[in-house]
């Protein structure tokens, strides 16, 4: 206790003074960055001025070289005459190499190329040799692009940095005249030398900068950062303006981030320091009194203290404390005994609760194993039409019956039994050692027929049956076995008395337990595929007897099990309704076909889904809230949904079904009975209810030509004078369907015209089905 108000206490103070160092830490850490930045940006526009600096020396020795040759007599000589020995003594290639040229023209004051000595490495061929030429194409081209006519009318010497394909080139102008500079210019120098990349890695080395030239553009200067890297440009403005950019890690990078770091264990350690010395002030003053207080109160929840009360002064309030304390454990003893009994006691009933069972069912098995108690009987009693109570007569009256249904429970047993309210209308009974098998089944009638007698409530009689799974076990028993092994097997003998009509016991058998293992594995499995939205859907249609008319897609679930492969619905469906799962289902399977239905409504916009729906789902609280939740979601129309219920059992909940199925009706769904003619229910008591199609078993139509067609013949009729339409599944045969329409049915299910179709094939088959030749439509 005291390690947690340690915890606590420096908790809130290392975050109040956390966050007091913290935005003085902020602030130093803002200037600090800015300065670091303003530094950087000092650099770099160094970097940039160096760059700037090399160009304008390079621009500076070309003008010169140009001028040097320019004012020449002896250049002046041959524009006149054209001496040859004055190329082949000026014009080699060690020679323009060694100025840094690439190409050195000679132009006349009409334009005319004079001369045109270009290096063999500039035009990429053989190196180390000059081409000399009065004329050629490389010349031209390159005076073309430098619009020499406009160059020729300057008459200064002059160097700038021309951008020719977007390749940079620093070129030399200069007009020829007399080294005494007499008369007029006899023509102009032109000296070029392109900047390639190893020319321009030669000049980064020089500057120490790795910068790039590029062509002009409307920026002017702007450095900008991203995490440990900088972009910094500058345009030169001049005659022929040109852009320097450099690319490069933050000069100031490291030492910012040690800086920073520096800065961040400045922080800890002054929050560490200020917190220490806080604690040790606030520990001195109140601390140490409460621990003395907790440890004293530690003794006493052991027992080890026997007076049971904290010494105080009542100075402060900590004292205070100490008075409040003691008062307390006045109240927790009185108390005491009340807890316990709320702890393994239901407080409607007064009979044990989970909790309580579970010790009594650990406590038996251990007396079982050791040979102390001969056997073990467990009832689980699930009270049918309980819902009906709540729903007619309110809860009170629910609350009632449960109360006198729990005082017959405790007449019926002995008092070495235990009965426990596990919630809801749910009771389990454990009878111990029962004289045999026999004698708990004679026990659990008598609680069965108690529990179905009649309960008055407010001039009332309530009236409820119940479904009783019963585990019997002797002591040899299994060393594994556990308390909630027994009640998961009264739970499927549970269920398997709701599934064979209620109000009655069914015993745990061998023939269950197989039944227990594969359930417990495959309903792992289901539980997983269902709550992962893993369950697959299919579509299989329901026709006109001819086939040319669609009246719904009857949706089916698939369920690929990653083991074990297809798994048929017979299988898995009683899985899922035993282990509760079948509502989630249920209601999985309908979102996703009306999504898939609402993606064909584009197309089709009457298109019906018919699904198949749990009798064990409608009884459920909130079913029909969850499935009209899943029609908004989606935007589903409500009045294009068919719900099947089996007639089997159908037929044994009809009361309890008809208040959900009359909600439905409101909104537009419509019900079926899928599989009639198994159950051998009256038609004339389903005509009181809503039901607008009975399904024909297969079974009636695969003996189609055996008798089967007068059982159909006769169900045809009936149903048609009870205003109900009639559709015959297993259809495989034309024979078959000839005779339905024949007999007068309305629709047909079978592989004859489509079996059932995954998702992919739906779309495929709606267009080929709608593209008859007899152009059939959706029936609405």
């Amino acid at each position: 206790m005291i390690s947690k108000l340690r915890i606590r206490v420096l908790r809130l103070l290392g975050i109040t003074l956390l966050v007091t160092v913290s935005f003085g830490s902020y602030f130093s850490y803002q200037i600090l960055s800015e300065k670091f930045t303003q530094f950087e940006k000092r650099s770099i526009q160094s970097d940039l001025d160096a760059a700037n600096l090399l160009i304008n020396e390079q621009l500076l020795s070309h003008k010169k070289f140009a001028t040097d040759y320019s004012v020449w007599d002896d250049t002046c000589a041959f524009m006149k005459d054209g001496n040859k020995k004055y190329i082949a003594s000026n014009y080699t290639y060690e020679a323009i190499s060694n100025m840094g040229n690439d190409f050195i023209f000679l132009i006349h004051p009409n334009g005319e190329i004079a001369l045109s000595v270009i290096l063999s490495d500039f035009l990429g061929q053989e190196s180390g040799k000059s081409i000399i030429n009065s004329n050629s194409i490389e010349t031209n081209t390159l005076l073309k692009k430098l619009n020499i006519k406009k160059e020729m009318a300057i008459s200064s010497s002059r160097s700038a940095l021309y951008f020719l394909n977007d390749q940079a080139y620093i070129l030399a102008f200069s007009p020829i005249v007399k080294s005494n500079g007499s008369g007029p210019a006899m023509g102009m120098t032109i000296m070029g030398r392109h900047i390639n990349t190893s020319r321009l890695q030669h000049m980064q080395k020089l500057s120490q900068t790795p910068f790039k030239l590029l062509p002009p553009d409307i920026q002017t200067e702007s450095i900008s950062f991203s995490d440990q890297k900088y972009h910094a440009i500058r345009q030169i403005k001049d005659a022929h303006p040109f852009i320097i950019s450099i690319d490069g890690v933050r000069p100031l990078y490291k030492e910012g981030q040690f800086a920073y770091i520096l800065l961040l264990i400045n922080l800890i350690s002054v929050w560490a320091i200020s917190l220490i010395l806080v604690m040790l002030g606030l520990g001195h003053l109140v601390i140490k009194r409460i621990t003395f207080y907790s440890q004293k109160l530690h003794r006493i929840r052991l027992g080890e203290q026997s007076d049971g009360r904290l010494q105080h002064s009542g100075i402060d309030e900590i004292d205070f404390l100490a008075l409040s304390v003691n008062e307390l454990l006045d109240e927790i003893e009185n108390q005491h005994q009340k807890l316990i009994r709320d702890a393994l006691y239901d407080p409607l009933t007064s009979l044990g609760n989970r909790s309580r069972l579970n010790e009594q069912l650990k406590l038996s098995l251990s007396l079982l194993r050791r040979k102390s108690m001969q056997a073990l009987c467990l009832l689980l009693i699930d009270l049918d039409g309980f819902k009906m109570i709540n729903d007619v007569h309110g809860h009170p009256a629910g609350d009632q019956l449960l109360i006198v249904l729990s005082k017959r429970i405790l007449e019926t047993i002995r008092e070495s039994d235990c009965a426990v309210r596990l919630g809801g209308d749910e009771f389990a009974i454990m009878l111990t050692n029962p004289i045999s098998m026999s004698t708990a089944e004679q026990i659990t009638e008598r609680i069965r027929v108690q529990l179905s007698l009649p309960v008055d409530f407010a001039n009332k009689t309530l009236r409820v049956s119940a479904s009783i799974g019963l585990v019997y076990l002797n002591n040899d028993i299994s060393k594994t076995l556990l308390p909630e092994d027994i009640i998961k097997q009264a739970d499927i003998a549970m269920y398997q008395a709701k599934q064979a009509g209620r109000d009655r016991t069914v015993i745990f058998d061998k023939a269950m337990e197989s039944l227990l293992d594969e359930y417990e594995k495959l309903e792992n499995d289901l539980r997983s595929s269902v709550d992962g939205e893993l369950i697959d859907i299919s579509f299989q249609p329901i026709l006109s007897t001819d086939g040319k008319k669609l009246e719904s897609l009857e949706v089916l679930g698939r369920w690929f099990h990653p083991r074990l492969g297809l798994i048929s619905p017979d299988r898995f469906i009683p899985i899922a309704e035993n282990a509760r799962l079948i509502r989630r289902y249920t209601l999985g399977v309908l979102k996703k076909a009306c999504m898939v239905a609402k993606m064909e409504f584009g197309v089709y916009p009457d298109l019906r889904l018919s699904v198949n729906i749990s009798v064990q789902e409608m009884l459920e609280n909130d079913f029909f809230d969850d499935l009209h939740a899943i029609l908004l979601e989606t935007d589903f129309p409500p009045h294009l949904l068919n719900l099947e219920v089996t007639e089997s059992l159908f037929a044994k909940n009809e009361s309890e079904m008809t208040e959900t199925m009359l909600k439905c009706c409101e909104l537009g769904i419509k019900f079926h009975i899928d599989d009639f003619g198994t159950g051998y229910s009256s038609l004339a008591r389903l005509h009181a209810l809503p039901i607008s199609i009975l399904k024909v078993d297969r079974a009636f139509v695969n003996r189609i030509g055996q008798g089967g067609e007068t059982l159909i013949k006769a169900v045809i009729e009936m149903a048609h004078g009870l205003n109900m339409k009639v559709i015959c599944e297993g259809v495989e045969t034309p024979g078959q369907a000839s005779c339905i329409t024949q007999l007068g049915g309305d629709y047909i299910q079978g592989y004859l015209y489509a079996k059932p179709m995954a998702t992919a094939e739906l779309s495929m088959w709606l267009f080929n089905f709608t593209h008859q030749e007899t152009s059939p439509k959706l029936i609405h």
